[in-house]
Parts: C-alpha cells; sequence; structure tokens
C-alpha cells in the first residue's frame, strides 16, 4: 500500500510513506475516432527528476521509453515512473497516418488544490 500510514503504539510514533508508481498511456484515434495501430509513442520528461538528497536522476527532456499503439490504438508505458511531469510524442506514425505534431504534457504532480495524486492517466491522441 502507497498510502501514508501512522500508528501510535506505546509512546512511540511510525510513520511509513512509501513513493507512489504512476503509469501513463496513449490511445492514438484517427479523425474518425476509430483506433490506430501501429504508431510509436516516446515518454519523455518534462522536468528533471530529483532525488531526495536532491541529485538529478533523470535531466528534463530524457526519453524514458517508446511503445507501440495496439490494435485497440493504446500504447501503455511500463517504466515505473515517480510523480511529475512528462510529455508523450508520436515519433513513427502508423502507415497511412500522419503524424501528430507536437508534445502533449502530461501532469502526475500533486493535485494544488488537496494534494492528492493520480495513479494513471491515459492521453488521447487525434
Amino acid at each position: 500500500d502507497t498510502t501514508p500510514v501512522v500508528r501510535a503504539d506505546e509512546g512511540r510514533i511510525t510513520y511509513s510513506d512509501s513513493r507512489q508508481e504512476v503509469s501513463i498511456s496513449v490511445v492514438r484515434r484517427d479523425e474518425e475516432n476509430l483506433p490506430v495501430e501501429g504508431s510509436i509513442f516516446g515518454l519523455y520528461t518534462k522536468d528533471d527528476i530529483i532525488t531526495e538528497n536532491g541529485d538529478v536522476l533523470v535531466r528534463r527532456g530524457t526519453l524514458i521509453e517508446t511503445q507501440q499503439t495496439d490494435e485497440s490504438g493504446t500504447a501503455r508505458f511500463e517504466t515505473d515512473l515517480p510523480h511529475g511531469w512528462y510529455y508523450v510524442e508520436e515519433l513513427i506514425p502508423a502507415y497511412g497516418h500522419e503524424a501528430h505534431v507536437g508534445k502533449v504534457l502530461v501532469n502526475m504532480s500533486a493535485d494544488e488544490e488537496d494534494g492528492s495524486f493520480l495513479k494513471h492517466q491515459t492521453v488521447v491522441i487525434k
């Protein structure tokens, strides 16, 4: 469980806060909203990924992973990702389709109002 837990036991307090993992998927659709199989997408870091000690773990703009859309038009990135900002970009369009031009930002950071986190986000690209 990745939910912080606080326990009081005989005057001692134990606090556990496991790192919460997130995942990102892309769904590629054509102009008629039909799934597009065979597009290759890249997942990139928008910002530096920093460790608790302040060391840069992954530099911004780093390609983390590539995935190809399946018959449902879905590409699921499998890398264990920390919370933060990412972007996806279509690197190679499926045969017979034009590439989506530009980066699509994905916010997997804490909600500014209540501090909650998303665990998964699916980006739909047409």
